[in-house]
């Protein structure tokens, strides 16, 4: 006998749709604001990784500062007006073995991840192996330079 439930599954309802979003680049990770608005602004955070089955997870704890490995995070909620900007040489080291930052002298290359948000532990997960590689070409700055002809006149 069958049910009319088969086929269904069951929602986890403490995975939740998230608006975090991470911009890795060669030597600095970019929360969006939205990040530090999900996790409650919080003011340390750790940072976790999982390498399994091939793939690399990166989750963002809330912490206190007394935390071993506790990182800067966020200010209060009436000054956080800005994305969140770290530069974590031992997290960017794993992070660059799973993703090929590999690209021509003219142009940057930033892959971008959507995270998940797990409300019962208050942590957001990104999934790098669904991260979006982004290449644009780099902008360099020129300078204005005088020429002078055989005339004499500058141009």
């Amino acid at each position: 006998m069958s049910s009319v439930l088969e086929g269904f599954k069951v929602i986890n309802v403490n995975e939740i749709s998230s608006k975090s979003q991470l911009t890795l680049f060669q030597d600095t990770m970019r929360f969006n604001k939205a990040t530090a608005s999900e996790l409650n602004f919080p003011a340390f955070v750790r940072l976790l990784i999982n390498e399994c089955d091939g793939g690399f997870k990166l989750a963002v704890e809330v912490c206190n500062g007394h935390c071993k490995e506790a990182i800067r995070f966020s200010e209060l909620k009436e000054k956080q007006n800005y994305a969140i900007n770290i530069k974590h040489p031992a997290t960017m080291v794993m992070v660059r073995r799973f993703l090929d930052f590999s690209h021509e002298e003219d142009e940057r290359v930033q892959f971008k991840v959507n995270g998940t948000y797990y409300l019962e532990e208050n942590v957001i997960i990104y999934d790098l192996s669904e991260a979006r590689k982004e290449i644009t070409k780099s902008k360099k700055k020129t300078m204005n330079k005088k020429i002078t002809n055989t005339e004499g006149d500058v141009s």
